[in-house]
């Protein structure tokens, strides 16, 4: 278990010695961790970070470097900075939305939390996970990262973008353009299949990305129909070019 791991790693950590397990090369998580060392990531931008659940996975497996997080929905957000609070290199933005404009916009609510999107949902996505159904909307705010990028002051020169929105990934690329010349990586979640409603494929979204100057580095699935086994949704890291 993680708990006796941690406890063991704890100890071993006076000696730069970390235990992991072997079934632990088989998480996505993981071997992105080892893809951020790889490529010295010193800075990462965690767009769509719900409660903090990726970053404390990575933090788990290693990567300590420094992090800023976003999160539009209120509770989530809150539950957000609670759980960055005793990390230093952790920081949180305060409750917006990333995308491809700068306005005011309306969040659907699902009832899992981490299904919301700025997007409808689409049947297919309800029947294989019932919990994403939409059940409320919240009003946020909406801005380009591009246009905060040069007010946050950041100074690390290896910069990685995390993007997993529900759905609406494209835009804040879209927000992203002007900048993502100073990104070295990038992790996008795309839909294999229209589980938001006027989504862009995940062709489109790889077309665009690479047009940039990145090349894939890793596939991880994502979301899958736990009754039929199709993927539905994956997560494609991609580092740029040398």
């Amino acid at each position: 278990k993680k708990t006796i791991l941690n406890f063991a790693n704890s100890i071993l950590k006076v000696f730069n010695i970390k235990l992991i397990k072997i079934v632990d090369q088989f998480n996505n998580s993981y071997r992105l961790t080892l893809g951020l060392k790889k490529n010295n990531i010193d800075y990462l931008f965690d767009v769509g970070a719900n409660e903090g659940q990726f970053i404390n996975e990575l933090r788990y497996y290693g990567f300590k470097k420094k992090v800023l997080s976003f999160e539009p929905l209120g509770e989530a957000h809150k539950k957000l900075i609670i759980n960055s609070q005793t990390d230093s290199n952790w920081n949180v933005y305060k409750r917006i939305a990333l995308g491809n404009k700068n306005s005011q916009n309306t969040i659907n609510v699902s009832k899992n939390s981490v299904s919301s999107s700025i997007l409808e949902i689409n049947k297919t996505h309800i029947e294989s996970a019932p919990n994403s159904k939409f059940i409320g909307t919240e009003s946020i705010e909406e801005r380009k990262l591009e246009d905060i990028f040069f007010e946050l002051n950041i100074k690390e020169k290896n910069l990685f973008l995390k993007i997993d929105t529900q759905g609406d990934e494209n835009q804040v690329l879209e927000g992203s353009e002007k900048i993502l010349n100073l990104f070295k990586g990038i992790l996008v979640e795309v839909s294999l299949i229209e589980l938001y409603k006027n989504q862009k494929t995940w062709l489109e979204i790889i077309k665009k990305i690479e047009n940039a100057g990145f090349e894939i580095w890793s596939i991880d699935r994502g979301f899958t129909n736990k009754d039929n086994g199709r993927s539905l949704q994956a997560d494609l890291v991609f580092f740029r070019k040398n």
